[in-house]
């Protein structure tokens, strides 16, 4: 979900979350920075630990585009096809 306030993604196996300042250009193209975290393997007792991630995306109608990028890991995450109350994302969690 993506809000003013910012969003939450969850993903089998990782989430993140998104900095409230971002904007959406009138051409439907949004940049944000926010965090990511992997929920796969062992988990720490406090949680999962965040990974400084910087999310784009484009948005047509009801669908969104999204590219997760975490530089400290050297992983992208995406383009990912997500539908406004569409199916869930299916990805493989290894």
């Amino acid at each position: 979900m993506l809000a003013d306030s910012g969003g939450a993604l969850q993903l089998p196996c990782a989430g993140g979350k998104i900095d409230s300042a971002w904007t959406l250009t009138s051409e439907g193209r949004f940049a944000a920075g926010g965090t990511y975290f992997i929920e796969a393997g062992p988990v720490p007792a406090g949680g999962p630990a965040p990974h400084p991630a910087h999310y784009v995306g484009e948005v047509a109608g009801d669908h969104l585009t999204l590219t997760i990028t975490v530089p400290d890991l050297g992983e992208t995450v995406g383009p990912l096809d997500l539908v406004r109350n569409g199916p869930p994302v299916r990805l493989l969690c290894l």
